[in-house]
């Protein structure tokens, strides 16, 4: 119950799509479908209400890859990246790996596990002379928040004051639960320095294709992504291509599905887990298929919980101290799985628990 992706069946008419193409046996240049961008941003207006241009969408590969093309282009190496931690682990390499410095601005959690900016911290990071870029992870993974709009206009505007370039990670939009989702760029006083990247690799299960989408009205941030792209002659593949589409054309009743399963998933195990007479609690999220639980009360390091979880429980969750290093002491679990699963991952808690106290 660890890796971030789902245990889902993609959509039909995605496995339909690519099993005509794969029938059809011919497999030289990829023909695009003609209304890719509108049809993605068709999406964007009737899940989030977002009137997306699509003449502003850039139709790429995998979005760490078009995340390592960005922070290449508008930073130099040894420059600091803001990332808001804990967070999605791999931000750390992708910074590391292009030469940059990963700067950690640690989210603030008060009693209650609700995960805030600290924004004075993160204008100090900002005013930093080699301080070029702020990555948002909106939905936040691990944590599960869904910023407000409010927050995102504070993140947006302390950035555009010290002409840092704003990234937003957007891969989990579309598992927000009871609230509407907030686009960065949709609620931006002003949208020139931001860049929205995101995929349809967590909702529809396609990670696996690496066809993601990038977004911005900013035209100098256009340009350098297509420039990147066009420099590297990287293009989508048939499949990636095909696949995408597809799912952003007729997922939406695939879309309502799985986030009410996730849903129900993730009341059971938090249920389960703050029942339990023992020292671990869980809130729900408003963001993500994700849980982040804390097992602080333990007393234990990260490396007793882990082996606790590991070799007691025999459960597979990801260590919290690798999000950096304020998530130690918990633990992120995905809920995203078949419901014996989640029932099986309960009943193995307990028994640990029980034998260990």
């Amino acid at each position: 119950m660890s890796v971030a992706d789902t245990d889902f069946i993609s959509p039909r008419e995605v496995t339909a799509t690519l099993r005509e193409i794969i029938d059809g046996g011919e497999f030289g240049y990829c023909s695009y479908p003609e209304d890719h961008r509108e049809v993605f941003a068709a999406w964007q207006k009737k899940q989030h209400h977002w009137e997306l241009d699509p003449d502003n969408v850039v139709i790429t590969n995998g979005l760490l890859s078009s995340l390592v093309l960005m922070l290449e282009a508008v930073s130099a190496p040894g420059d600091g990246v803001i990332i808001f931690t804990p967070v999605y682990q791999n931000f750390f390499d992708v910074i590391s790996g292009v030469s940059r410095v990963p700067v950690c601005c640690d989210l603030n959690c008060d009693a209650n596990n609700h995960w805030s900016v600290d924004i004075p911290t993160y204008r100090a990071l900002c005013e930093k002379a080699d301080t070029r870029a702020v990555v948002i992870c909106n939905p936040h993974n691990p944590v599960g928040r869904a910023w407000g709009a409010e927050e995102l206009r504070a993140i947006v505007r302390i950035a555009q004051a010290n002409n840092l370039i704003v990234f937003s990670d957007e891969i989990h939009a579309d598992f927000v639960h009871d609230l509407p989702f907030k686009p960065t760029i949709k609620v931006a006083e002003d949208t020139q320095g931001i860049m929205t990247l995101t995929s349809g690799g967590k909702i529809f299960n396609i990670g696996g294709l690496f066809g993601s989408y990038v977004m911005t009205e900013d035209d100098r941030l256009k340009t350098i992504m297509q420039q990147s792209l066009k420099k590297l002659h990287w293009d989508q593949d048939t499949f990636s291509a095909w696949g995408s589409y597809s799912a952003y054309k007729h997922g939406y009743q695939y879309r309502d599905e799985v986030v009410s399963y996730v849903r129900q998933m993730q009341t059971k195990l938090v249920d389960a887990l703050n029942r339990m007479p023992f020292p671990v609690k869980a809130a729900l999220p408003e963001a993500t298929y994700l849980l982040w639980a804390d097992f602080r009360g333990t007393g234990w390091s990260q490396d007793e919980i882990e082996r606790f979880l590991v070799e007691d429980a025999g459960l597979g969750f990801n260590r919290g101290d690798s999000f950096g290093d304020c998530g130690a002491g918990f633990s992120r679990i995905n809920c995203a799985v078949p419901e014996s699963r989640i029932d099986e991952a309960i009943r193995r808690l307990e028994t640990a628990f029980g034998n260990r106290y």
